[in-house]
């Protein structure tokens, strides 16, 4: 199929390339009929992956988004935490500070808060981080 072919043509190397490519083959797997949701959600994570790796946040924020409308709501806590985590980081680094902000916070208020202590911690701190760049970027107006 298209998509075994656009994943096959990945590589170590060329991290924008590959990116591109597990994203192509990504859209062959929700165009599928049925569609193959989860394939689609995981290589989309794959890609961002790799868009993360050349430097193309925004790319890599897109196919994380992406993911997690298909993940949220569906009881895989692990991938979504993973996600939710990894959108928070990539929204703070395109200076989204509110959709940081979001991704965070929802990861603290998960009613299957699967959340461990230690990272609990951890994304209290972001979610204060960014509330701090918030409001220094308000001040500023």
């Amino acid at each position: 199929s298209a998509a075994s072919w656009f994943i096959k043509m990945t590589n170590d190397e060329a991290d924008l390339n590959s990116g591109l490519l597990l994203e192509q083959g990504a859209h062959c797997y929700v165009r599928m009929d049925p569609p193959s949701l989860r394939k689609y959600a995981f290589h989309l994570v794959l890609a961002g992956h790799r868009y993360s790796k050349a430097g193309q946040r925004k790319h890599a924020l897109r196919c994380y988004n992406n993911a997690w409308d298909i993940f949220k709501g569906k009881g895989w806590t692990l991938a979504g935490n993973h996600i939710g985590f990894t959108i928070g980081r990539h929204s703070y680094n395109v200076r989204d500070i509110e959709g940081a902000y979001n991704a965070y916070q929802s990861l603290l208020t998960r009613e299957e808060n699967t959340v461990h202590v230690q990272c609990s911690q951890i994304l209290f701190q972001k979610v204060l981080k960014c509330t701090c760049s918030a409001r220094r970027y308000y001040s500023r107006r």
